[in-house]
């Protein structure tokens, strides 16, 4: 089985599915940033929105 291959059978089912999984595995990263003002918002925060 090739890379693409293993990549496209084991992907998310959704980007929905993508965000909640990472959310899961890295609770305390920074999830993303408001322009103005300059404030992190944790991946733990956005995922209990």
């Amino acid at each position: 089985m090739s890379d693409t291959q293993t990549l496209i059978e084991n992907r998310p089912p959704s980007v929905a599915g993508l965000f909640l999984e990472r959310v899961t595995a890295t609770p305390d990263a920074e999830a993303y940033r408001y322009p103005v003002p300059a404030r992190r918002v944790r991946a733990r925060t956005t995922g209990s929105r």
